[in-house]
């Protein structure tokens, strides 16, 4: 059974006063990007911490990434639009859904030839 931080990952993800809708976009989408690339890592790694987990929801997706293994805890990315799953789904997440998603990412790596650590 996995716990939700309560604080959000840290980060500027809210879009800045005077930055162009074009430059949030692209300065968000290299934070989540850098993200996923220590994902790639942990999970080459075997490890479950810092993995990004994935969720579709509506017309995005969910993220999360996990801050520790005991006891399993996730904290919401609030990219993008800022999807969530709902709290129960979260409460039901297990250490082995986190490795099956490990397993997903290290596969997806692999087909598109994506090293370690790339972004």
């Amino acid at each position: 059974m996995a716990v939700l931080s309560k604080a959000t990952y840290p980060g500027n993800w809210a879009q800045l006063p005077d930055e162009k809708l074009d430059e949030y976009l692209k300065r968000t989408e290299a934070m989540l990007q850098r993200l996923l690339a220590k994902s790639r890592e942990a999970a080459a790694d075997g490890k479950a911490a810092r993995i990004v987990l994935q969720f579709p929801v509506a017309d995005g997706r969910a993220y999360y990434v996990v801050m520790w293994e005991k006891p399993l805890t996730v904290q919401h990315i609030p990219f993008g639009d800022g999807w969530r799953i709902p709290p129960a789904h979260v409460r039901g997440l297990t250490l082995r859904d986190v490795r099956d998603q490990a397993r997903w990412i290290c596969l997806e790596a692999e087909l598109t030839g994506t090293k370690r650590g790339e972004d």
